[in-house]
Order: C-alpha cells, then structure tokens, then sequence
C-alpha cells in the first residue's frame, strides 16, 4: 500500500512529486501563511528549447534531459524545499519559510548549476525562472499566475534568466513578530561561568543573534 502511494504521488519519469502531491503540500502550507504568517514562495521552471528538442531527436531524448535536469535541480535544493513536476517541460518548486527575495537567490543559483551540468542528449541545457511569494489572502491559482507570468517575462526577454513578479506586500508587525519567535536562542544559567563580565558578555552575543534571527526570518533587508 505505501509503494502503490508513493506511486499515485511521484512522476515516474524524473522522481519528483507530481502535480496532485504539490497541491495537497500548498494547501497545507498556505493554511500556515494564514494561521503564522509564514513567507512562502515557488519557483517556476521551464527548459528552454525543449519542444525543438522533442521535434529535432525524439521524445527518448526529451525524456532523458528531464530526468537528468530534475537530478541536477533536486541536488542543489535546500531540505525544506520541494520538486515537483507540473507539465511536459516544467516543474515547480515549493518553497515553505522563504520569502521571495531569498527565493530569488536560490533560482539564481539553480539557473546556474543547470547551465554549467552536462547532460546526455543535448550536452548543454539552459532554465527560465518565475518567482513569486504568496500575498495574503490570494488564491493558488492567483499566486500561481503570478509566478507565470514572471516566467513569460523571462522567456520574452531572452530565455536562461530568473524573474521575480510583484513584490508581496509588508507583512504587519504582528506577522513579524509571530514568524521570529519561532526560532530564538535561549540563556540559561547553566551556561553561567561564575565571571561577571564574561557572562554579561555572552547575555548580550543572544541578545545580538536573536535580533537577527528575527530579521532573517521576517525578511528584513540584508
């Protein structure tokens, strides 16, 4: 039972989630933007050129690229982050407690690692990129449309490059507040050495490191 699961869930093809696995993973996480205001950002995928290479070698070779380009994205990937395959040529990745500027780093950095990868059929292979953060209160197929539209501009303009769409609005203090207490370090007296300056000194390195927790976490400028 759990391997024919396991099946119903992944493309057979490149190993990643398939499309019913990523909707039932959005639906849990935009219900965590909603109760924790959690930033959460995808990345759309595309290969560049993928039709002419079906039409000029054939769908085996088609087949070989998308399972050789989804091992190369999938290796570059951080855990929290998840693949899926959305059509022929395109996949998603879902990225739970990232907000877009971090995201657009991160398929940067995937646009790179693809076109320096040498793969089978084609040697040499290139990605456009859609990013977009989910806004508050906005549906999946708005969000989705948003990072589809930031793909398109990538693909107009010129192919084997990343665009963002529309920043999403600043989150409230509240929101800010509620994301950076999740994650904080902690003093206790255990950690206490009996010096006085050298303990207040450590107090104040937490206090230091808490205050950029909260900023990383609520997506404040570098």
């Amino acid at each position: 039972l759990a391997s024919i699961e396991r099946l119903a869930r992944t493309d057979q093809l490149t190993g990643a989630w398939n499309r019913r696995r990523l909707e039932e993973a959005v639906v849990n996480e935009m219900d965590r933007l909603k109760r924790y205001d959690h930033p959460l950002s995808l990345l759309l995928i595309t290969i560049d050129g993928f039709k002419d290479l079906n039409a000029g070698q054939g769908h085996a070779a088609g087949d070989q690229l998308l399972a050789e380009l989804a091992t190369v994205v999938q290796a570059h990937l951080r855990a929290t982050d998840a693949l899926a395959r959305w059509s022929d040529e395109q996949f998603v990745v879902l990225c739970p407690n990232t907000t877009q500027s971090t995201a657009a780093v991160l398929a940067e950095q995937l646009r790179e690692k693809v076109a320096w990868a040498v793969f089978t059929p084609v040697k040499t292979a290139t990605v456009s990129i859609g990013v977009a953060e989910c806004c508050t209160g906005e549906t999946w197929e708005q969000w989705f449309n948003r990072a589809d539209a930031a793909l398109f501009r990538a693909r107009v303009a010129g192919r084997n490059q990343v665009q963002r769409a529309p920043e999403a609005a600043q989150r409230t203090s509240v929101g800010e507040n509620v994301a950076a207490n999740f994650v904080q370090l902690s003093w206790h007296a255990a950690y206490e050495c009996g010096n006085a300056v050298i303990d207040g000194q450590h107090k104040a390195l937490f206090g230091d490191a808490n205050q950029l927790l909260a900023a990383i976490l609520s997506g404040r400028p570098h």
